[in-house]
């Protein structure tokens, strides 16, 4: 969980610098593409950035995610938590002032 949250803020770094500086970003080139978010940790996950108009969506990468299972009840545990973890997003209202 702890992971997860470090990716959270990771992708709240990454808007702010994202918008911050850049003088020429504009809500067309936001909802453009899915930005893809790799943190510098090794044991964070990969998180992926969409907006629309006014709500940017960040989701855990779960493809990201390698497996420490050493039997296939720890291979269960983890399936489990990548379905978990693939079915949560994190949505964010945002606002571009000016440029």
């Amino acid at each position: 969980m702890k992971k997860w949250i470090n990716g959270l803020l990771l992708g709240m770094l990454f808007l702010i610098f994202l918008v911050g500086c850049s003088s020429k970003v504009s809500e067309d080139d936001l909802k453009e593409n899915n930005w893809t978010i790799e943190p510098d940790e090794v044991d964070v996950p990969n998180m992926i950035a969409s907006f629309s108009d006014h709500v940017m969506t960040l989701k855990v990468d779960v493809e990201s995610i390698g497996s420490t299972a050493t039997d296939e009840w720890e291979q269960m545990g983890e399936d489990f938590a990548k379905e978990l973890a693939s079915e949560m997003d994190f949505k964010f209202e945002y606002t571009l002032d000016g440029d």
